[in-house]
């Protein structure tokens, strides 16, 4: 517990840099056209890096973590991992930056000329950063395994208050497309780091193409996350359709909320997923269940305390929003109850991790992936008809109700299956 509490403090410090970067970056060029390209440009490289790392981690996760005692086995599957990372992640990147003059006026028709253009500028080293982000992630995925959790954040923390300090310093004068740059310098910087941190192990072009059975295992995931990961570029399109600054606004609420579950998920979840694979290997079912639904209750315990956080100091929160950014009351206000609307999304963001890293742990990758495109699909037409009827605040409502459906579903299906391998 205390190094969840740890890992806790220094993910929230890493978080809370890169809120403050982004609330920077309103206060001084403001909510507009800038802006609104700018969380654009973001979308794609965060959903690649999201699908790939997702699909190399169910893989190579519970095989790292049963071979933490066996030295020579680990450095060569810490190898094969890094070169289908490479092969997986850069090619994918490249091309995507090929094809950004056709996709990007086509997924953001709404869009003036102008911001297109201002897309594209901030999406090239973007995209480039996201090859050193999967790569970062597999190195990190590596050091999960063998349980040093804290020294893998403490890396991306380090990079994060060194990119903020940076930009408070030359935003100012440089503009918007300084940050994209040093998003790419941050990038590298703590794939050099956890390199180093993780001894230097080797790239592995050619074992990586021909361990066929984690491509196999891999191929459903990434397929299947290829569609339904992309919900943030749905809720993008909406929100480029919403009044102008739509999408900062929106932007604001889902980072504020994203970044939570991102620190509950680190100091909560993941130092219990290594656990899953070891009680299944001993057969140890009722000590799975017990694991992962002590996460989903203390996950449940701090969702609560943020419902509560939210109603008492809603005046607190609204005015701090129009003193420190310069929102206009309205704005503020939408921002307040868009947060409020997305605490499903918040639950699920955090406490669906565990049953995910369960089922993958089980050896099946499919059956979230299932689960996933048909809420996917639904997601959609739920997004579609919140959006119109009650436009940024209606899209809000669909996203938690499609993360809640979709995490009652898995829950239910997981219980099933454990079951089942416990009676067998």
């Amino acid at each position: 517990m205390k190094q969840g509490v740890l890992i806790g403090v220094v993910v929230a410090v890493q978080l809370l840099a890169t809120i403050i970067t982004q609330l920077f970056i309103i206060k001084i060029v403001g909510v507009g056209g800038e802006t609104d390209a700018y969380v654009l440009a973001l979308a794609m490289p965060s959903v690649l890096v999201g699908i790939i790392i997702a699909a190399l981690q169910s893989v190579w996760l519970p095989r790292l973590a049963v071979l933490v005692d066996k030295p020579s086995a680990w450095d060569e599957a810490q190898s094969i991992a890094q070169g289908q990372a490479v092969l997986l992640g850069m090619g994918t990147i490249l091309a995507v930056a090929i094809l950004l003059p056709i996709w990007v006026p086509l997924m953001f028709s709404r869009l003036g000329y102008d911001q297109v253009q201002i897309v594209i500028l901030f999406s090239l080293p973007l995209l480039l950063a996201a090859i050193f982000n999967i790569q970062s992630g597999v190195l990190t995925v590596g050091l999960r395994a063998s349980n040093r959790f804290l020294a893998a954040e403490l890396i991306a923390m380090i990079g994060s208050l060194l990119s903020l300090v940076i930009i408070l310093k030359l935003l100012p004068e440089s503009g918007l497309e300084l940050v994209v740059w040093i998003a790419l310098l941050r990038a590298v910087g703590v794939y050099i780091s956890q390199l180093w941190l993780s001894g230097w192990p080797a790239i592995s072009f050619i074992k990586g193409w021909q361990c066929k059975d984690t491509w196999r295992m891999m191929r459903p995931l990434f397929i299947g996350a290829s569609i339904y990961k992309t919900s943030p570029l749905v809720d993008r399109y909406f929100s480029s359709s919403a009044l102008f600054g739509g999408v900062t606004i929106f932007n604001l609420a889902q980072m504020a909320m994203g970044a939570l579950s991102r620190i509950m998920e680190r100091a909560i979840c993941v130092p219990l997923t290594p656990s899953f694979a070891r009680y299944i290997a001993e057969s140890d079912y009722r000590s799975l269940k017990k694991a992962y639904r002590r996460g989903i209750l203390y996950v449940s315990a701090v969702v609560l305390l943020v419902v509560v956080v939210l109603v008492l100091l809603k005046p607190i929160i609204v005015q701090i929003l129009i003193s420190a950014l310069g929102l206009v009351t309205v704005s503020a206000e939408q921002v307040w109850t868009i947060l409020f609307l997305l605490l499903g999304f918040l639950y699920v963001a955090a406490s669906g991790t565990l049953l995910v890293a369960v089922f993958y742990a089980l050896g099946d990758s499919r059956t979230p992936v299932k689960i996933g495109l048909i809420g996917f699909l639904v997601g959609i037409v739920l997004k579609a008809i919140g959006f119109y009827l009650l436009d940024l605040t209606g899209l809000a409502m669909a996203i938690s109700i499609y993360y809640l459906g979709n995490f009652i579903v898995m829950n239910i299906i997981l219980v099933k299956k454990i079951n089942a391998r416990q009676s067998s």
